[in-house]
């Protein structure tokens, strides 16, 4: 998701959205995987158990993407880990 996606958000009108973009999963200083959420914002990435960092790529609609670094643990289940990231649109 990406917002404020209008500069004054009103009760009726979502002030958020979710966003096609590029992004890399990086683990330490290390690149672990890459991915593409789709037009809906959602995605699947494949990952071990750990702590990881998910960084947008420049094509994200946000403000200084590479800055926006999201901290994501990836836990031990044997499920999927369900991970919703919200990145700041810089809209004031």
């Amino acid at each position: 998701m990406r917002g404020p996606v209008t500069p004054v958000c009103r009760v009726d009108v979502p002030c958020d959205q979710p966003f096609s973009a590029s992004f890399t999963v990086e683990q330490g200083s290390r690149r672990m995987s890459t991915f593409t959420s789709d037009a809906s914002g959602q995605f699947t990435v494949f990952l071990e158990p750990g702590a990881y960092t998910i960084v947008p790529g420049p094509d994200a609609p946000i403000i200084s993407p590479s800055s926006q670094k999201k901290p994501v643990t990836v836990a031990d289940t044997g499920t999927l880990t369900v991970v919703q990231l919200t990145f700041d649109t810089g809209i004031r």
